[in-house]
């Protein structure tokens, strides 16, 4: 009784045997699939390789990075040490570190009686 099948014309085990006609149709798609994707991509990769895309320019470099650094520090060295304008039209200036710390401390130190 457990040789006869389920069904009537099934066998009631799974057989070890590959047919030969399934594994030849995937085995064709397969090969199908791969020449479709190749004649999709080769004239894409054609184009690719016929005008390569031009290299990045490099960094921009200092010709002189000493003098420029020295002109930096000096263009700030006079911001700081000087007056200015920095919005003439809003009334707003720069003044030195020197005195800026004055007024501050002046205004937050109370008032000594004589």
């Amino acid at each position: 009784m457990a040789d006869e099948p389920m069904n009537g014309d099934a066998p009631a085990y799974e057989p070890d045997d590959v047919r030969g006609m399934t594994l030849l149709k995937v085995a064709a798609g397969l090969l199908v699939g791969l020449v479709v994707a190749m004649l999709v991509v080769l004239p894409w990769h054609r184009e690719q390789t016929a005008a390569p895309s031009p290299s990045p320019a490099g960094p921009a470099l200092l010709a002189h990075p000493v003098a420029n650094l020295a002109a930096y520090r000096a263009t700030q060295t006079r911001r700081l040490e000087g007056y200015g304008w920095v919005d003439r039209e809003a009334g707003i200036a720069h003044i030195p570190v020197e005195r800026a710390m004055q007024i501050l401390s002046r205004q937050s130190s109370p008032e000594v009686a004589p």
